[in-house]
This record gives C-alpha cells, sequence and structure tokens, in this order.
C-alpha cells in the first residue's frame, strides 16, 4: 500500500489540487470526482489503491461540502485560519448516534499531545474541535494527526484545520475567549432570566464536587455498594427533598431520594442566590444534582410548570455548559 506522504501527493494531484490537503483550502471547489482524469502518478499505482485513493478523495471533498453548506458559506476561507491557532477543526468528525463514544475517542486521540484542553462537539454538526492550551502545542498535534490514519477511528484519515477565535465562537456558540461581552447583555431581553457569572469560586466549586463525592461514598458503603444515583438517558440524577418522575413529569416516589432534606452543603450557595435574585425568595425543597458525562446532552423540552413554583435555579459546575433556547416565531439565543 503506498505511503501517507505519497497518498497525500496522489490525492491532489488526482483531484487537481482542488481537494484541501494540509492548508491549501483557498481554492476549494467542490468537483464530481468520478470526472477526474488519472494523473501519471495515479497510473503508477494499483486499481485497488487508485480506487483507495478516490475514495477517501472523495470523501474529504464530501466532508467540506457539508460544512460550507451547513454554515450558509460559499469558500472554505471563511471558516478555516491559514496562521495556526489553539484550535483545531475536525473537519470530517463530528455529532453522530455514537454521540458519547466519538467524544471519547477524540479525546483519546488528541490527549496524547501535551497541552490538549478539551473537545467541543455540536449537536447535529458534522464536524467537531480540538482545543489545546496554546497555539505551538495545536501545531504539535496538527503535524501527527492531520491526513494520517487515526487508530481511535478505525484508521480513517483526519482532515483537519485551524480556525480564529472569532469563527470558534460563531461555530458552537460558545462566548469568544477575552471577550468584554457579557452573556447577562444577551439575556437583557428575556424577562424573569437571570444569568450571574462566577457565582461561586472555583476553590468552592471544589468543596461542593467534594462533598457530592462523599455523599456518593458514604452511600455506597451503607446501602450493600448501591449508590443514589439513577441513569436518565445518557445523564445521572439524584434527588434531595423531592424526587422527580420523568414519566409523568411531576413530584415522584419519595424512596428514591438520597435524602428527604437537602445536604447541609447546600445552604451557603442557597442563601447566596436569594440574595443575586431580584424580587425572589428562594426557599427550595428540592435538589436535583445532573451529572452529564462528556459529550451527553439533553434534547429541547419545557420544564413542567405544574410540578415546580415560580423559581428554577440551575448551578453549573465542572465543565462549561451550552443551552439553547427556542419559542416558536421568536428570537433564538444560544448561551
Amino acid at each position: 500500500m503506498t505511503s501517507t506522504s505519497q497518498f497525500t501527493s496522489n490525492c491532489s494531484q488526482m483531484l487537481g489540487n482542488e481537494v484541501p490537503v494540509l492548508s491549501e483550502f483557498r481554492d476549494l471547489e467542490i468537483i464530481d470526482v468520478s470526472d477526474v482524469e488519472e494523473s501519471a502518478d495515479s497510473r503508477k499505482l494499483t486499481r485497488r489503491e487508485r480506487a483507495e485513493q478516490f475514495r477517501v478523495c472523495k470523501r474529504r471533498n464530501e466532508a467540506y461540502a457539508t460544512m460550507l453548506r451547513m454554515e450558509g458559506v460559499a469558500s472554505a476561507a471563511e471558516l478555516f485560519s491559514q496562521q495556526p491557532s489553539r484550535t483545531i477543526c475536525i473537519v470530517n468528525i463530528g455529532y453522530s448516534a455514537e454521540g458519547l463514544l466519538t467524544v471519547q475517542l477524540l479525546e483519546k486521540a488528541f490527549s496524547r499531545y501535551d497541552g490538549f484542553e478539551r473537545v467541543v462537539v455540536n449537536i447535529v454538526k458534522p464536524y467537531s474541535f480540538a482545543i489545546f492550551h496554546s497555539t505551538s502545542e495545536a501545531q504539535s498535534a496538527f503535524a501527527e494527526l492531520h491526513d494520517k490514519p487515526c487508530p481511535e477511528f478505525k484508521n480513517k484519515l483526519l482532515v483537519l484545520e485551524y480556525v480564529t477565535p472569532s469563527i470558534f465562537a460563531q461555530l458552537t456558540k460558545e462566548p469568544i475567549p477575552g471577550s468584554t461581552e457579557s452573556i447577562a447583555e444577551t439575556l437583557d431581553e428575556s424577562r424573569g432570566l437571570f444569568y450571574i457569572a462566577d457565582f461561586i469560586s472555583e476553590q468552592e466549586e471544589q468543596t461542593i464536587l467534594a462533598h457530592i463525592r462523599e455523599d456518593e461514598e458514604r452511600e455506597i458503603s451503607t446501602n450493600g455498594g448501591s449508590d443514589k444515583w439513577h441513569r436518565i438517558q445518557e445523564r445521572y440524577v439524584k434527588h434531595y427533598g423531592h424526587s422527580f418522575d420523568y414519566q409523568t413529569k411531576h413530584v415522584g416516589d419519595a424512596a428514591k431520594t438520597a435524602s428527604q432534606q437537602l445536604p447541609l452543603w447546600s445552604q451557603a450557595f442557597i442563601e447566596r442566590m436569594s440574595e443575586c435574585i431580584p424580587a425572589h425568595t428562594l426557599e427550595p425543597d428540592m435538589l436535583t444534582i445532573q451529572r452529564y458525562p462528556p459529550g451527553a446532552g439533553i434534547s429541547f423540552h419545557v420544564d413542567s410548570h405544574t410540578a415546580f413554583t415560580d423559581t428554577l435555579a440551575v448551578l453549573s459546575m465542572g465543565t462549561p455548559v451550552q443551552m439553547d433556547f427556542r419559542k416558536p416565531g421568536a428570537r433564538n439565543a444560544a448561551l
């Protein structure tokens, strides 16, 4: 079988340099691969090798075409950067029915390289992102992975491009790193919705997470090796005070709570919420902890208004969170 470097060269010639090889995406045109004449180099290969090159080149073309079509742009130059950055776009790997597995495999592939920070996969998007602490660290991973067989994906060749912070924010709806724009400003028109950045400190976050782990260990030791987590689709939930029945959308069986009392460690931030949210006094009698594995999400839904009063508070910890708000006939906002 031809080497990877030979494959890259041949693929470029077979497609008349129209398929983006390495960073040559500026002249991208989506062409009919079946109409391309064989190059002199490609005729040196066996029929099977030519067929394999043809297939892979066509799939690369399709990956770029799909991304351009989904984002409504005419040229790849509008999305990708000629200059290296710390954010790499994996053009041909994205969300699929194996959502959680895809994230885990990407993390495994990229975490081998120094400076790897996280993977970002958006629901229904056929591409994804790997973020590094620095541009130089991203370049090292790029050089090793781009257009090379990836064992985590059955030796599929990864098609990589660099993206700028602003394009990354546009494609993922995440805030631009270092941006002075406040999410709270985005919510000004959303009556009744309040966003409080840095509501707790990093130390407080670690303390709360430690309490959650300690509670789990105590449950296991006192309940014959079982904890109080319940799996709901791709996430895990634990209730205090009252449980929630996800079938009836109402208050559930008290036996399914970790405790019918709220944990003592929750009182401090509950009191702080009451102070921070205007015209609302929080006296909650229910606390739900939801644990989402990497890549897991929840479909669009409306919280059951019959099961709760007029105030619902969410404290996000551990990793960033993306929420999309939709209302038919109204403005869409992604946070």
